[in-house]
């Protein structure tokens, strides 16, 4: 099973890599043993600064544009750096190019690495307060890079964006709300000396760590925006059994509790506005979602293959429910909709066979496609 679980893993993690740049207080845990996790002695830790300051620039060498290779995304409004071309160990990333600011680093591909995928010989890196997004992998392979500060505008933090980097130790975020897109330090030296559990980077729960126990219920902090894409994903197939969610969180991530068999019921509070895809699927033993009076949009495949699941009432600030969202819930008998939802897009009822009429007919009435 955990051969099973790696190979799950891993295949994540590549998907991950594809979508980047193209979006205080300690963890609760009530484990199966009644204990909850507490920090290591000499821990590193995360510094979360609300304010707006951002790191100051004096005495940081200025790079020439030459230095850098860079497109413009019309997107994103500003310059993506995709490559450093040169090999000084103090980098400071200009706030402007040609004019236009800097707005994300890297897309899929490391940005501080040469051609022979050489270890980086960068030590520091200045982030400019213009950059929104740090993209998948952008810092991979930043052997020597001890310490990372985010200005407040940074939102985004792609997968694996600090792979490889195993001396980074320290981590100070001026921003309040981070997406992150998987677990981007899972190789730092700040993470691995984590303690086992929830852990947690500002508002944000990047995974669970370690081994879970059995019967585990988690709950997740007032306080606390998002929760990492995969941050549960698979979590030991059946060893979680309940998640409480606070009124603070306002996004289920992608594959957030993914193949978290043991999973019963949910409850997604009024402040979430969006269900990820594949946020919940594949948890096969969910019988009970309760969904929010906030929710916008059910995500593409977000309960696909929750065949525990026998009804499912759709809000009505809901709008639209995505591709393939209860595909293959081959329990699902009935589903409420309301007049609200204008879009139920293809296959989103694909494979739920126990449907009774009333549902069917409401379904199609919106989409013929909609169970094919």
């Amino acid at each position: 099973m955990k051969r099973v679980h790696r190979i799950l893993s891993v295949a994540l993690i590549l998907a991950f890599a594809l979508s980047a740049c193209s979006s205080p207080g300690g963890p609760a845990a009530q484990q199966g043993n009644g204990t909850t996790p507490s920090a290591s002695p000499g821990a590193p830790t995360a510094t979360v600064t609300p304010s707006p300051a951002a790191p100051v620039a004096d005495d940081w060498p200025d790079i020439p544009a030459t230095d850098w290779e860079y497109e413009y995304s019309e997107e994103l409004g500003g310059v993506v750096i995709t490559k450093y071309t040169s090999n000084k160990s103090r980098v400071r990333i200009p706030d402007t190019i040609l004019g236009d600011p800097v707005v994300c680093i890297g897309d899929i591909h490391p940005v501080f690495r040469n051609e022979f995928h050489a270890a980086s010989s960068v030590e520091a890196v200045y982030i400019p307060s213009s950059v929104v997004r740090i993209g998948s992998a952008a810092f991979m392979g930043c052997k020597v890079l001890t310490s990372i500060t985010f200005p407040e505008n940074v939102g985004f933090i792609g997968s694996i964006a600090f792979r490889d980097c195993v001396m980074l130790s320290d981590i100070t975020l001026h921003s309040k709300s981070v997406y992150m897109d998987g677990n981007p330090f899972d190789d730092t030296y700040w993470y691995k000396r984590q303690p086992d559990g929830l852990v947690r980077l500002g508002n944000t729960i990047v995974a669970y760590k370690g081994e879970m126990p059995e019967n585990t219920s988690i709950v997740i902090p007032e306080g606390v925006t998002h929760i990492a894409s995969g941050a549960f994903f698979g979590s030991a197939r059946t060893n979680l059994t309940s998640v409480t969610l606070p009124a603070s969180i306002t996004v289920i991530s992608k594959s957030a509790f993914s193949f978290c068999a043991g999973l019963t019921s949910i409850v997604i509070p009024d402040s979430v506005t969006e269900i990820h895809e594949r946020a919940f699927s594949d948890c096969e033993s969910l019988t009970s979602v309760t969904l929010g009076n906030g929710l916008k949009t059910i995500g593409n495949s977000a309960f696909n293959t929750c065949t525990g699941l026998t009804s499912i009432t759709i809000p009505d600030s809901v709008t639209k429910i995505d591709w393939y969202a209860f595909d293959h819930c081959t329990g699902l008998i009935s589903v409420t909709i309301p007049d609200s939802v204008t879009e139920i897009a293809y296959g989103a009822f694909r494979g739920c066979a126990s449907l009774d009429e009333a549902s069917r007919a409401r379904i199609l009435s919106i989409n013929p496609d909609a169970m094919s």
